[in-house]
């Protein structure tokens, strides 16, 4: 039985005892509902007596009816908290308060990413995700996961993901993307296949085992398919071939000295309408524009400076670590708040 449950039924207990025990006391005495109440809570807490106004006017039937109180009343509410007690105790009642802030959190959540699985695949999305400062939710279906989820801090859930109702709670019908990293293909192919029809639009990333797999999860409506070991096996022959070109992405990709990023070009800018040499971007935020994707699909790969920039625009850039944060703050309000232009300019 689950903590919760196990706290829904102890405390429907307790409310059954305090209304049956009320309700008999109102027709067998005919007492009012606060009278009837004092008597119950009285009886079953063995706190004694203290009404003895009401006590002298009880008849046989209400004596009678305050004796099976005490034989049976008393015991249910004494088993029902010490229930409570071991609950608290054992941290389930924190638990489960827990449990339902966590769910309100996940309701209130948009264009977050899911992520299926807390392997050690799964387990590294979510690092690198909470360092990118990116809203997300980890699901898995093992306990031990999740509590070791919950002692890092990350908003999880419990349950199954090729299930609809789990992927409903962890919101995929408001999620931006979801990535299925479970230990097997079967799995992977499953949850694909439930995401994708309760949100057409998400963006689905999948881990493939064996290569067979991969036009399965396409077909299932992956996005995205990602093969560790031939990733893997890439990487090692870029490291022997091109070696100078691995260490560069390396350190673009960890951030720490030099980066790169994809910065959208949000309605209302001022970079719409203006071409990279208006926008001065080098010059602003010392960041290079090596590529753009349009909303259409198109990419220009190494721009020319006359390339105009339009909405939802997706640049990609290199520079120094923090520069296309920044760069992403600032022109979604204007450039009006970038560092003013040089004499030479």
């Amino acid at each position: 039985m689950t903590p919760g449950r196990r706290l829904a039924i102890t405390l429907i207990v307790l409310l059954g005892v305090v209304t049956v025990g009320a309700a008999g006391y109102i027709v067998l005495e005919h007492l009012s509902l606060l009278d009837a109440l004092f008597m119950t809570l009285v009886t079953v807490s063995t706190v004694g007596m203290a009404s003895a106004d009401l006590a002298a006017k009880l008849d046989a039937a209400g004596k009678a009816w305050t004796i099976l109180l005490i034989f049976f009343g008393i015991g249910t509410v004494t088993i029902a908290f010490t229930n409570l007690l071991a609950m608290a105790a054992g941290g389930e009642i924190r638990r489960i308060l827990g449990r339902r802030h966590l769910n309100a959190r996940i309701a209130a959540m948009r264009n977050h990413i899911i992520i299926c699985g807390f392997g050690r695949v799964g387990q590294t999305v979510c690092r690198d995700l909470q360092s990118a400062d990116r809203p997300f939710v980890m699901g898995d279906k093992d306990p031990n996961a999740t509590a070791f989820a919950e002692k890092l801090g990350y908003i999880y859930q419990l349950g199954d993901a090729s299930l609809e109702q789990t992927l409903k709670e962890a919101g995929i019908e408001h999620a931006r993307a979801l990535v299925t990293v479970l230990p097997s293909d079967a799995e992977n192919v499953y949850v694909t296949l439930t995401a994708r029809g309760m949100n057409p639009g998400v963006v689905i990333v999948a881990r493939a085992e064996q290569q067979t797999t991969i036009s399965k999860l396409q077909r299932a409506g992956a996005s995205r398919v990602i093969s560790p070991h031939m990733l893997g096996a890439r990487r090692i022959t870029e490291v022997l071939v091109r070696p100078a070109v691995v260490d560069f992405f390396e350190m673009a990709s960890a951030g720490v000295d030099l980066e790169m990023d994809q910065v959208q070009v949000a309605a209302g800018s001022e970079l719409i309408g203006k071409d990279l040499r208006a926008a001065r971007l080098r010059d602003r935020f010392h960041v290079m524009v090596v590529a753009i994707r349009r909303s259409d699909g198109q990419t220009l790969y190494n721009p020319e400076p006359g390339v105009t920039l339009a909405a939802s625009d997706m640049l990609v850039v290199i520079g120094p670590a923090g520069a296309s944060a920044n760069m992403r703050r600032l022109q979604q309000v204007g450039l009006e708040a970038g560092p003013p232009p040089t004499s030479e300019e």
